[in-house]
C-alpha cells in the first residue's frame, strides 16, 4: 500500500511525460481501482498485457525520479515550509504559484 502511494505521487509529478495509454492505464489501476482482468476487458489486451504495462510505468516513473528527484525536491520543501509561520507560508506559496 506504502508503495503504491509513492507511485501515485511519482504520477502526479511525472504524468506529462508518459503516453496518453500509459496515463489511462495507470489511473485504471489507481484511481479506479480496477483489477487487471477488468483493465484488459477495458483495454481488449490480456491480463499479463495490463500487468507488465503497470510494471514498466512504474519503471519508467523512478527512472524520471532517479534523474530528476522532483518528488524529493518537492518533500524537502513541504518539510522545510512546515517549520514556517503563515505570513512565510503565504509569501512562499505566492513564488511557488500555488
Amino acid at each position: 500500500m506504502e508503495n503504491d502511494i509513492y507511485f501515485v505521487q511519482l504520477f502526479d509529478i511525472y504524468k506529462g511525460l508518459l503516453t496518453e495509454y500509459q496515463r489511462e492505464l495507470f489511473s485504471m489501476r489507481y484511481s479506479l481501482d480496477m483489477s487487471f482482468a477488468e483493465m484488459a476487458v477495458e483495454t481488449g489486451a490480456s491480463r499479463q498485457s495490463a500487468f507488465d504495462g503497470i510494471k514498466k510505468i512504474k519503471e519508467k516513473l523512478s527512472e524520471y525520479e532517479n534523474v530528476l528527484h522532483l518528488k524529493e525536491k518537492y518533500d524537502a520543501l513541504s518539510e522545510f515550509s512546515d517549520t514556517l509561520s503563515d505570513k512565510e507560508k503565504t509569501a512562499l506559496n505566492e513564488i511557488l504559484g500555488r
